[in-house]
């Protein structure tokens, strides 16, 4: 979770087998909180909540974009529209409905210091995330229902607006954080399925991101 904006979740027993008959537990988390789906009116007024996403979106063709080096090597990059066209050359063109994951290898750096690359003297930290220009390409030039990154966010860590969610969820559009063990999945061939909780009115929620294949 982004620690910066979002709270770390709760979660308390409230009933147990012995005395009640049954266990339960009380979460309070954020609906930004590890795996997670961000849609329309996360980034709009009016747009769609998790509830009113259409369900057919929920499963699609899954494209993994790899750009692992060059992250290894500055942390701060991006997907680029090159990354993509390379992944079109080797597979050809993204199906349609397809949904983009950007795999900067980061899932490996989850719960060690280099995931957010935080220096807090600079007040700065450093993870790749999705350029514009490859947001652009994707929501005009291909036919999808929303890309995603296995970083803390859609944005790379140096862009202070949040352009690129701005892209994508105005649009109708969503996007996926925090995805885990893209490099276990192929390049293509493989079908996302999203088990997305029903919470009305949500902005957000965490999310099962499966790959069959």
């Amino acid at each position: 979770m982004f620690e910066l904006f979002v709270r770390p979740p709760q979660v308390q027993q409230w009933r147990n087998l012995e005395e009640h008959g049954f266990n339960t537990n009380e979460w309070r988390f954020n609906e930004h909180t590890g795996t997670h789906i961000d849609v329309p009116a996360h980034a709009q007024d009016g747009g769609l909540t998790v509830d009113q996403l259409p369900l057919e979106d929920f499963i699609a063709p899954l494209a993994v974009v790899r750009y692992g080096d060059r992250a290894d090597r500055d942390n701060a990059t991006e997907m680029t529209v090159a990354d993509i066209e390379a992944w079109e050359r080797r597979n050809g063109r993204l199906p349609r409905g397809a949904f983009v994951a950007a795999d900067a290898t980061w899932y490996h750096r989850m719960g060690t210091p280099a995931f957010l690359n935080l220096d807090t003297a600079a007040e700065s930290m450093a993870f790749p995330g999705v350029s514009p220009e490859a947001a652009d390409f994707l929501l005009t030039q291909r036919s999808i229902v929303g890309f995603g990154t296995d970083t803390i966010s859609l944005e790379h860590s140096r862009r202070l607006f949040p352009l690129v969610h701005r892209m994508l969820l105005t649009t109708g559009h969503y996007g996926l954080e925090a995805m885990a063990n893209l490099d276990r999945v192929p390049d293509t061939g493989a079908t996302l399925v999203l088990g997305v909780p029903k919470l009305q009115g949500g902005f957000g929620a965490p999310v099962r991101a499966m790959a069959l294949f």
